[in-house]
């Protein structure tokens, strides 16, 4: 953004005298500085914006969509997503879904008579369609008539879908007691499980071709997973969603089916094809994703221009206070300011927190992610803060206020003077390291605010108290008061056993000038003037007559 002219039209001509500059030497520094002239900020408005939703490692899925709406074959959008691999035809799989875990008991039903295999590899037929399994192992079997304990694990099978938690699926349960409770497997065929898992990752409606990627990546993903423990992936995030044959949809079965068994090599072994929702424009490398993982040659960070097509492609802005944002991070109190750092996949690898106290709190992208609930650890936090001092100004002074300003739009200064109502005051350029020094001369209570598109601070009041004079002369005492209102009053008051007491009051003169008729004891004077429109109460210094 071009930089403006710092030449301000005034607000209110009697109001009013800005300057703004960036801040740069001698002004008021950050709040960490140790200089005796630092400034202490008030709590900061903070706006969170950022781009995609998941951890943007592998293919995008709104990037896939936005590929074959340009006419890219699945192939090509696996190549776009993984450089550097190759289609591979594998042998038929059979893989093993974790559906259930440390259960008291387990319900499922068939629709029609099934068979249960016990350890030793005993089959027999069981009694009903529904049967209800407990850590003991007990099955009721076909011409029994009592439930009988098996040796497990327990496998299941028959001719039909097995049915269990609103759910059918395909292929065998498997059943086993792991400390004393229930763990239900599905031993299923891999094409079938990804009937279940691509309308379950994608939505069915989508192009066949961008269908046909997601099948394939979810093929690859499957059998780099496959290892030696007693269940393979898990039936959510933690692997893939698995939704069996309730799930199943025509148009995802069919891109399953025209990609069978064709995964996804890297010098001749399985991929991991890692995919998440949407990238937000570009991909992230592992390393970059998840911090200690080594460099993989074709998970890499890559443009993706193709997701912009996905309604998380940008989100936020997302609005909090400093309480508010302190809360949600587990600090106390408020926040000042909010840095980060990203990697050079864009995502934000490390954040640190200011408190009001000047105290840093340090943070992991995640972390933060996980706290405000973002989409993707893709993101920026915008700061507007402002603060000053004194909290009240004589009446003809100057003050300086120093206002931090980083990762927002179109920053300007809102002023609104006692009276008025807001108007805005100038754009500001912030100096590199995100600070402006405002400096001004309010002949009146104002208020200040800085705004962006995204949010506004909460309002900075600086009061304006008139300027009171009082000095002593051979009669007695005589003071000024700036600005000179006809009509008002300054009360004169002297200092009785530790507090002030009003002993006459005044009247100003048109010149802003008043004077005592008296003669005064010896003790502790001053001037008080208060109930001037626009200005709260002044008093001036203390003047000593004779031995107080």
């Amino acid at each position: 953004m071009a930089r403006r002219s710092l030449a301000i039209a005034a607000i209110c001509a009697v109001c009013l005298v800005p300057v703004l500059t960036p801040m740069g030497a001698g002004a008021v520094p950050d709040s960490r500085s140790t200089a005796k002239t630092a400034v202490v900020w008030a709590p900061a408005t903070f706006v969170v914006a950022g781009h995609g939703w998941g951890h943007g490692v592998g293919l995008s899925q709104y990037g896939a969509w936005g590929l074959a709406k340009h006419s890219k074959t699945y192939d090509q959008i696996i190549s776009f997503y993984f450089p550097g691999t190759d289609l591979t035809t594998v042998s038929p799989h059979t893989i093993r879904v974790l559906l259930a875990d440390a259960q008291s008991s387990i319900t499922f039903a068939s629709t029609t008579s099934f068979r249960v295999t016990d350890k030793n590899g005993t089959t027999y037929d069981v009694a009903n369609l529904t049967l209800t399994v407990t850590p003991a192992l007990k099955v009721k079997l076909a011409g029994e008539s009592k439930a009988k304990a098996l040796a497990g694990p327990l496998v299941f099978s028959g001719s039909k879908p097995f049915s269990y938690d609103g759910r059918d699926y395909r292929g065998n349960f498997r059943i086993s007691v792991v400390s004393g409770k229930i763990r239900l497997i599905n031993v299923v065929s891999l094409e079938a499980y990804l009937y279940g898992v691509v309308p379950s990752e994608m939505p069915h409606d989508w192009s066949t071709e961008a269908l046909k990627s997601q099948a394939v990546a979810a093929r690859s993903y499957a059998l780099s997973e496959m290892g030696s423990g007693e269940f393979d992936v898990f039936p959510d995030t933690r692997s893939q969603m698995y939704g069996g044959i309730t799930a199943e949809t025509p148009e995802t079965t069919a891109a399953v089916k025209a990609t069978a068994n064709q995964a996804v090599y890297y010098q001749g072994k399985i991929a991991s094809t890692f995919f998440s929702s949407s990238s937000g424009g570009r991909t992230a490398a592992v390393q970059d994703a998840w911090p200690g993982s080594p460099p993989v040659p074709y998970l890499i960070s890559v443009k993706d221009p193709y997701d912009d097509i996905s309604p998380y492609h940008n989100w936020g802005p997302y609005v909090y206070q400093g309480s508010t944002l302190a809360s949600k991070l587990g600090v106390s109190g408020a926040l000042t300011n909010f840095t980060t750092t990203s990697n050079p996949s864009r995502r934000v690898s490390t954040a640190t927190a200011t408190d009001t106290g000047g105290g840093t709190h340090d943070f992991s992208g995640s972390a933060i992610r996980d706290a405000l609930s973002l989409r993707s650890t893709w993101f920026s936090v915008g700061v507007l803060a402002l603060q000053r001092s004194p909290d009240v100004l004589s009446f003809g002074s100057s003050v300086t206020v120093s206002g931090r300003i980083h990762d927002v739009s179109a920053p300007v200064l809102q002023v609104r003077t006692y009276g008025h109502a807001w108007k805005e005051q100038d754009t500001l350029t912030p100096n590199d390291a995100g600070l402006v020094s405002l400096t001004f001369a309010p002949k009146v209570i104002t208020w200040y605010r800085l705004v962006s598109d995204e949010c506004m601070t909460k309002p900075m009041r600086i009061s304006v108290a008139p300027a009171v004079r009082l000095i002593k002369t051979v009669k007695g005492l005589r003071g000024s008061v700036r600005p000179a209102r006809v009509g008002s009053v300054a009360e004169l008051q002297r200092m009785y056993s530790g507090s002030w007491k009003t002993i006459a009051k005044l009247p100003v003169n048109a010149h802003g000038a008043f004077k005592t008729a008296k003669t005064l004891k010896p003790a502790k004077y001053r001037a008080r003037v208060g109930g001037i429109k626009g200005l709260v109460a002044g008093v001036s210094p203390v003047v000593v007559i004779g031995k107080s």
